[in-house]
């Protein structure tokens, strides 16, 4: 068990057990949808550049030779993997002091903004070196952008679903991050299918742009939610953690935990999963014509056999069982912190963190 402190346990069970009403139920799943889309458009924006890194690589690093140039690419790719713990973190602290309603809007923010920019910068033939210092900015901001809404989100609904429940509900944050992955796939195949060549000229950049549709509708969504019934409750009490790092990696008890969960779990499936669909496919499938369309087939098969294991493990996570590894590195997550009452009132630092690390 991970405990923050006596004075907080009492409002770690996130929402209370017993009947759920109609109303109840329907914000359950308004809260389930609206953090899920949000999780789906951050990554449909994450993914984009690894699936085109290869044209990247030819419009912004093109003052190198070809094999230097996509190797750049795959390292300004990998800086948006550095920073998201850091983004974690700083998030985790800051949906501590204001809320977790307005960090997902801080994060949807620098998220949706930073990637319709890339989208409309000019390239190395057109401003040299400050093409790539521009790209290689954004993707920080990308990383740390999500290295907050993952965790974030998984925090933000965990808060809102009753013990019994929380597996299954926070399981909809990591198999939705997969269509993340599918929506970018698709949206690449329309547009190289609809613009042929010109894709890799200017159509590129059409994807990207689009994120600014996907901000709005994600800001419209988000607005109408409400906060964290958890976080309303301690804000009132006065129990907020006072120093919610130290009480999550300062204590051994906690951060033993996390450490496990991050190295033994989630860390394997995240060098297995990036290195095949973000550096393999990019580099061998990404230029043909058919290229897209083997995206999309990885893409689906992620989503269906990813995402249901993800559903179905964590709903047998539930009430502290404790799932094994064939339910996803994502189970043992929800089973291991979020079902042993794991006090989310206390801080969200830990799990941003763990989430952070092995998210998709």
């Amino acid at each position: 068990m991970m405990r923050f402190g006596s004075r907080t346990l009492a409002l770690s069970r996130g929402a209370p057990d017993g009947p759920r009403d109609r109303r109840t139920e329907r914000r359950d799943r308004e809260v389930i949808f609206a953090s899920s889309l949000g999780t789906v458009f951050e990554w449909y924006d994450f993914y984009l550049y690894g699936s085109l890194a290869p044209i990247i690589s030819r419009q912004f690093f093109s003052g190198v030779n070809e094999t230097t140039a996509f190797i750049f690419a795959l390292l300004a790719f990998a800086a948006g993997f550095a920073v998201r713990p850091f983004g974690a973190i700083l998030f985790g602290r800051l949906g501590d002091l204001i809320g977790r309603k307005y960090t997902f809007l801080v994060t949807i923010l620098i998220m949706g903004l930073s990637t319709a920019v890339v989208g409309m910068l000019p390239t190395y033939s057109q401003i040299g070196m400050l093409s790539p210092i521009v790209l290689v900015t954004l993707r920080l901001l990308q990383g740390l952008a999500l290295g907050g809404e993952y965790g974030g989100a998984a925090t933000y609904v965990a808060e809102h679903a009753p013990a019994h429940k929380r597996g299954l509900f926070t399981s909809f944050i990591q198999c939705t991050a997969t269509l993340g992955l599918l929506l970018s796939l698709l949206v690449i195949l329309i547009c190289r299918q609809w613009l042929g060549r010109d894709f890799d000229e200017w159509g590129w950049r059409i994807p990207f742009r689009l994120s600014v549709v996907l901000l709005i509708i994600s800001i419209y969504i988000r607005l109408h939610l409400a906060e964290s019934p958890v976080f309303r409750r301690m804000k009132d009490a006065g129990t907020c953690s006072r120093a919610p790092l130290t009480e999550s990696f300062a204590r051994w008890g906690n951060l033993r935990i996390v450490i496990l969960v991050m190295l033994g779990g989630t860390a394997g499936q995240a060098v297995v999963w990036y290195m095949y669909g973000d550096i393999h496919l990019a580099s061998k499938t990404v230029n043909h014509p058919a290229a897209a369309g083997t995206w999309s087939v990885s893409g689906a098969q992620d989503v269906d056999g990813n995402g249901y294991s993800d559903i179905v493990w964590n709903d047998m996570a539930t009430d502290n069982t404790r799932a094994t590894l064939m339910g996803g590195p994502s189970s043992l997550v929800s089973s291991t912190v979020l079902n042993s009452n794991f006090n989310l009132a206390s801080s969200s630092n830990a799990f941003h963190l763990i989430a952070s690390t092995g998210g998709g």
